[in-house]
């Protein structure tokens, strides 16, 4: 297992990312959130959230704005830090927990709903993972997960071709808030990665429909781009997942 390195590596980013999330808190993408939960929430009563790898605490503060209870996991210690000094700077509270999202310290139907953004790609047992998840929600209970297909131009010829046309577009520009922190890496661990080897979410559905989930909705967001012959390259850029468990 890396989580080991996974968490050394988010500890480092974790200034810069929280920089990046209370960006958020004020432009659109918060407003595009609260209406994700809003879509997807199981009940319109208040809930028992958790979310995976919270990071800075973006998500979690969102849903504790809202009334809700929220627990908020991660491996790495700094950015537990952060996710506990932003949620006092909005005035909420989060319980927070050191923890592996693999092997998940709740009882079972612990929760009525668990969220995560940009986590699944760095699982290294997926399979193992959304079992967990699926233990410890309630029935009637729900998950969602937005990611995207980040690492898939090391395997698929598709994916490779989209990105070298977005470089020549837009430029090889690095994210925002790096604050000099080297991603060389997270992009090598990644390479080997279970969730870098298949296109998504296509993989998450079945996965979840073998471990027994009562219902499925995909939102993708779709990237197109024109290559040199004036042919759309389109591929799966990012994508929503939203995962009911059966009720009793």
């Amino acid at each position: 297992m890396h989580i080991e390195e996974i968490s050394n590596y988010w500890d480092k980013r974790a200034e810069g990312y929280s920089l990046s999330i209370n960006e958020e808190f004020g432009n659109e993408t918060r407003d595009i959130w609260i209406k994700k939960f809003e879509k997807n929430r199981p009940t319109p009563e208040k809930m028992k959230c958790l979310e995976l790898g919270c990071g800075p605490g973006f998500l979690s503060i969102l849903l504790a704005i809202d009334g809700n209870e929220v627990t908020s996991v991660d491996c790495s210690d700094e950015m537990l830090m952060k996710a506990e000094e932003n949620a006092g700077n909005m005035g909420v509270e989060l319980e927070l927990k050191k923890m592996d999202v693999h092997s998940l310290e709740f009882p079972d139907e612990t929760f009525d709903m668990l969220v995560t953004r940009n986590v699944t790609w760095l699982l290294e047992d997926p399979q193992k993972a959304y079992s967990e998840w699926l233990r410890v929600l309630k029935p009637g209970g729900r998950i969602l997960i937005n990611d995207g297909n980040h690492y898939l131009h090391y395997y698929n010829e598709k994916y490779a071709k989209f990105r070298e046309l977005k470089k020549k577009e837009l430029g090889d520009k690095p994210h925002r808030f790096m604050l000099g922190v080297d991603p060389k890496p997270i992009d090598d661990l990644a390479r080997d990665l279970p969730m870098s080897k298949i296109e998504r979410p296509g993989w998450d559905v079945d996965m979840f429909i073998k471990l027994g989930a009562a219902e499925i909705n995909i939102v993708p967001a779709l990237g197109s781009l024109k290559d040199e012959n004036g042919e759309t390259v389109t591929i799966v850029n990012y994508f929503d997942i939203c995962v009911s468990k059966a009720r009793l």
